[in-house]
């Protein structure tokens, strides 16, 4: 069925945007010029990425009085090959070379000062600004991206869409991982990727994972209300981000190269935020140095937005300023020092990582005075390194420095920056610039915050952080109410006394003088042992199964509490193995608990707080033994030193469970953390940062705690739909009341992002009868399926469902939406789910259960993978024995695809017995993924087949959006493998091999006699024989020549005196050129991916 709304529509509409509103320079439709696209598009090879036409002008145009062979090295050293370089390091290092221009030799040959600029930074719209449709690329694989935005003949903005009706994340599943994979140099010069369904739009860093791709909803301010379902999204994305300041802003500003792996790109809230600030630094002597609070929740990264605030200053403004990055815990500090290191801000040069650090941290506060007037550019310290000299007691804190043009960045702004050493602070940098990043300030009446740095200068609170995906939802649960205690014996100066692990003599003195009973209730033994029990009980019987934390009141609670949950876990584990010896070998309820205790039997876990003097001797005395604890936690593993922050915050390492009072509930991030059992009584923004711990955005996991990645069986991959708070001690009317503060909306509306529990099956209740009415609409009544009871009857009906679902493959993808979803929220209400009669009321009460494992098994039908080992061959063979649909088998032993041959099918034959299908879109699905298979085969021996591939993809785009006659795409399909089959017969019909057939192609022109025809094919064989001789690898192929300028050139001037021998005389010099240089990329290239004998 024709799609009312295709992708070229979305595509054409775009374009429309980006020429007529935002003034683009140039419009190329390649798909309107399928002949001549080449030429307009400025190459004469489909490899070929760069606008070298509209570099080279640009260039001169920004670079007035530099000589043409200085642009033309400049031009060469961007446009050199990087094929030697991970994806990363070469977009890193073009990067680089965007922002900073290539460096210009004086008439010495020393380089100076000046460099050739690429893009002009300070005007925008001086620049040149295109955007291409449908460019064919050919790299290990031909794609044909949707659009790209190319800036100065550099493409830099990547586009992928996809129709309304199909999910945002196949154009990153199906598309940008393919295009990662298959034409790894487009990204190489890319900025930032843009993925959209029209109505979903995401924007982010090509190295990002889909869930730290992002909105971009906002076009230049933050208080615009959200998109509303009435909007189109990607309209906004387009009126936003690809303004041309915007554009350039981002690239020369917002760009980070994290710890070599990861690319950060500014979130929508991070850039506008960031430029507030900016624009607050500019005015900041009218401000009289309060440049304001930046007011970004917990999890929105104010590491990195600290990053481009400081680094944005330094390239913007005029003048050389000093950055004092103050925290009020050391882990705080060595966080954000690790950012700027890891993001290479910081130049930590040679000697140990000590020595460096002492360079850029504070280690004492005699210290203070020198690294804050030294030529450094950035300081790191902690607030308390502002106390005054006990030789000094009584006299107030001297003054530092009266330069204006220090910077004090206080990350995290609470009572300790507005107590004494705040105040020394101040006393000692009087003219100092400061600004306050929190993601939760004071806000009590007076709003101390904005007292000391001025008022919002921006403002991203949890509430925009949910409804911004950025984070997941939280939701709250009571598990064990008759060991809860009443609120009203938790005051607020217990909680405050508290909230800090290492308790001064006079806080210890006044919590056992005072609170005796309170605490003797809370860490009752009998109450420590059931909430134990409770936490084995729970922990394992998730549906995603994400790593968590037990929340203690106190060190010594947080060790017996570890010792507990160890014992009842060793017993649980014993109690597992006695459950699977009684169970049939092969069953599935025994796979599953075997899985489970293989999970528990992995699972480590361990006690993290912090260090004190005399550790061992204070655990001794209470019976308690911190030292191998402690020794984990001191531990690095492996070549990378990989400490047990790093193991806790990896989703995929068996650290699962940590046992904490204080440390890493604020300022440590660890996305795949989902569960917290909190049993510590907290309020207002310590309670927030806690809870904040759970609701980070992560990757999908296994049932057996892997990480699940696309091939993996969908049906045993648990998306991370929600976090849970556990609470075990009543804290739930502390958390409404911090909710009400924390929690407003940047619209100023009051909304609760924790939720109740219950409200978590509502969200399985909404996706269920989204999934049924969808059903509805093609025609399919659900309850054939989950009230049948006769096997031969589900089947029949499972099959017609199946086939009625894959007419298209549209279809097929919006399904597959719904049933994740389903499938997501139910794994997200375990352990309560399992019983179901013990759950609130519902339509669904009872047959939650059935109503998933049918959704999922509808799903495996339709995806033909039935087989539990993910091993795709034997799910097929399963699949079509279950429905007798399929195609291939026809008259044959199964095999696996790959190794069926052309030649073996009587395609008339299939023909006929297709017309006979009751299921014919199934048999359609079978037909394609067999063509692909084949023709993918193809063109890894042929790059030249390119052709082939797109017309495949053609006459399936065709039936997707155009015909809705099974018969007659089936028809088409037939006479597409009748062409496989006659171009897989080719290279024997010219007398040639399949690699000297793709050397020939290469080699080939129009109009050729068949006397210089069969001179091109010797030359073909000539050239193949000389590449593949043991001399010329010796002598001129050596290993890594692509890497080489030298050899690089010997290994053209070889091709071209093969060629100018034997080629015939029909070719001119033009054509000899091109032709050399054609068959030069091409081994180039595939040397470069480690590919053939040339490699």
């Amino acid at each position: 069925m024709a799609n009312y709304i295709s992708e070229n529509d979305i595509e054409a509409a775009c374009c429309a945007v980006l020429m007529d509103e935002l003034h683009y320079d140039e419009h190329l439709n390649l798909w309107q010029l399928p002949n001549d696209g080449n030429t307009a598009f400025g190459r004469t090879d489909a490899a070929d990425l760069v606008r070298l036409g509209t570099l080279r002008a640009s260039v001169r145009k920004l670079n007035i009085g530099i000589s043409e062979k200085v642009l033309a090295e400049a031009v060469q050293e961007i446009t050199k090959s990087r094929a030697h370089l991970s994806l990363f390091e070469a977009n890193r290092e073009i990067t680089s070379l965007l922002r900073d221009g290539h460096e210009v030799p004086n008439a010495k040959g020393d380089y100076t000062k000046e460099r050739v600029r690429y893009v002009d930074f300070n005007k925008p719209g001086a620049n040149h600004f295109c955007v291409v449709q449908q460019l064919t690329i050919r790299g290990k694989a031909t794609r044909r991206p949707d659009l790209i935005v190319y800036i100065n003949g550099l493409p830099m903005v990547f586009v992928e869409l996809k129709n309304a009706i199909e999910s945002t994340q196949q154009a990153y599943t199906k598309n940008l991982s393919d295009y990662r994979r298959d034409i790894p140099t487009l990204f190489h010069y890319n900025m930032v990727v843009v993925l959209s369904n029209s109505i979903d739009t995401k924007v982010g860093s090509h190295t990002a994972d889909y869930e730290q791709v992002f909105n971009w909803e906002k076009i230049a301010d933050e208080t615009e209300t959200p998109v509303l379902e009435t909007e189109i999204d990607l309209l906004r994305v387009l009126r936003g981000l690809f303004q041309k300041y915007v554009l350039i802003d981002l690239l020369e500003n917002f760009v980070l190269f994290y710890a070599n792996w990861a690319k950060i790109v500014a979130k929508n809230y991070q850039y506008l935020g960031v430029n507030n600030a900016l624009e607050s630094f500019r005015q900041r002597d009218q401000n009289n140095g309060k440049l304001g609070v930046f007011w970004h929740t917990q999890g929105s990264g104010k590491s990195f937005s600290m990053a481009f605030f400081t680094e944005k200053i330094r390239r913007k403004v005029r003048g050389q300023f000093k950055f004092v990055i103050v925290t009020d815990r050391e882990d705080l500090e060595v966080q954000i020092y690790k950012t700027y290191v890891r993001s290479q801000l910081i130049e930590t040069g040679q000697g140990s990582g000590k020595q460096s650090e002492a360079r850029f941290r504070v280690p004492t506060g005699a210290f203070l005075p020198k690294m804050l007037t030294d030529a450094s550019t950035y300081v790191f310290t902690l607030i308390n390194k502002f106390r005054v000299n006990p030789k000094d007691k009584g006299l107030p804190y001297p003054k530092i420095t009266d330069s204006k043009d220090i910077v004090v960045l206080v990350d995290e702004a609470h009572r300790s920056q507005y107590a004494e050493m705040g105040e020394n602070m101040h006393r000692g940098l009087p003219n100092a610039n400061y600004i306050a990043f929190t993601g939760t300030p004071l806000l009590d009446a007076d709003e101390k915050t904005k007292e000391w740095f001025g008022d919002y200068v921006s403002r991203y609170d949890f509430a925009d952080n949910v409804a911004d995906g950025s984070t997941v939802r939280i939701f709250y649960q009571n598990r064990v109410p008759k060991v809860l205690l009443q609120n009203d014996t938790l005051n607020e100066e217990y909680a405050e006394i508290i909230e800090d692990e290492d308790l001064s003599d006079e806080q210890q003195e006044r919590l056992t003088r005072q609170y005796a009973n309170v605490t003797t209730v809370i860490t009752d033994n009998d109450r420590l042992e059931t909430i134990a029990k409770d936490i084995v009980e729970h922990f394992p019987e998730r549906g995603y199964l994400g790593k968590g934390m037990v929340i203690s009141i106190d060190k010594f609670t947080a060790l017996k509490m570890h010792d507990k949950v160890k014992r009842h876990w060793e017993d649980r584990i014993k109690e597992l193995r006695g459950q699977i010896n009684k169970l049939p070998a092969g069953s599935a309820e025994r796979a599953q608990l075997e899985t489970k205790r293989r999970w528990m039997r992995e699972t480590e876990m361990c006690v993290v707080v912090s260090y004190e003097a005399d550790e061992d001797s204070k655990f001794s005395k209470a019976v308690l033994d911190m030292r191998p604890h402690r020794a984990i936690m001191n531990r690095t593993w492996g070549d990378d030193h990989e400490t047990i922050e790093d193991r806790f915050r990896n989703p995929a390492d068996k650290l699962r469970l940590v046992f904490v009072c204080s440390k890493w509930l604020t300022g440590f991030d660890a996305p795949s953390v989902s569960t917290l059992y909190l049993d510590k009584p907290m309020q207002n923004h310590t309670l927030m940062q806690t809870i904040a711990r759970a609701n980070r955005v992560a990757p999908a996991l296994k049932s057996d705690g892997s990480v699940a990645v696309e091939t993996d069986d969908f049906a045993d991959s648990h998306e991370k739909k929600a976090g849970i708070v556990v609470d075990y001690i009543g804290v739930f009317t502390r958390l409404e009341k911090a909710l009400a503060k924390y929690g407003r909306s940047s619209e100023g509306k009051s909304t609760y992002p924790a939720e109740l529990f219950d409200d978590l099956l509502k969200y399985l209740d909404a996706a269920i009868d989204v999934a049924v009415e969808f059903m509805h609409s093609q025609g399919l009544d659900i309850t054939q399926l989950t009230d049948s009871t006769q096997t031969f009857d589900q089947l029949t009906n499972f099959q017609a469902f199946a086939d009625s679902l894959s007419r298209t493959e549209e279809l097929k993808k919006e399904f597959s939406v719904f049933q994740n979803a389903i499938s997501s929220f139910y794994e997200a209400c375990r352990p309560e789910i399992l019983t179901e009669r013990l759950l609130p009321p519902s339509p669904n009460k009872g047959k939650y259960k059935r109503t998933k494992e049918v959704i999922e098994y509808l799903r495996k039908i339709i995806s033909r993978r039935m087989d539990e080992t993910g091993d795709y061959d034997q799910a097929k063979i399963k699949a079509d024995q279950l429905i007798d649909e399929s195609i291939i088998s026809m008259g044959y032993t199964i095999q696996s695809l790959a190794e069926i041959d052309l030649s073996d099918v009587d395609f008339d034959a299939l023909q006929q017995r297709f017309k006979a299908k009751p299921y014919k879109h199934l048999a359609i699905t079978d037909m394609v993924d067999f063509l692909r298979g084949q023709v993918q085969k193809l063109l890894n021996r042929n790059v030249n087949r390119v052709d082939l591939a797109q017309k495949l993809n053609d006459i399936i785009a065709n039936y997707n959006n155009v015909s809705s006659d099974v018969e007659a795409f089936f028809k088409a399909l037939k006479e597409y493998a009748e062409q496989l089959r006659e171009e897989e017969k080719r290279a024997a019909a010219e007398g040639l091999t399949e690699e000297e057939l793709e050397i020939f192609d290469l080699l080939f022109k129009d109009e050729l006699s068949q006397a210089d025809k069969d001179k091109v094919k010797r030359a073909a064989q000539h050239l193949l024989q000389k590449l593949q001789d043991v001399d010329t690898r010796k002598t001129v192929l050596t290993v890594d020549w692509y890497k080489d300028v030298m050899l690089q050139g010997r290994v053209k001037k070889l091709l071209g005196d093969i060629l100018d021998k034997e080629l015939p005389n029909s070719y001119d010099t033009q054509q000899f050129t091109e032709k050399r240089d054609t068959v030069y990329q091409h081994v180039y290239k595939l040397a470069a991916q480690g590919q053939r004998y040339w490699a």
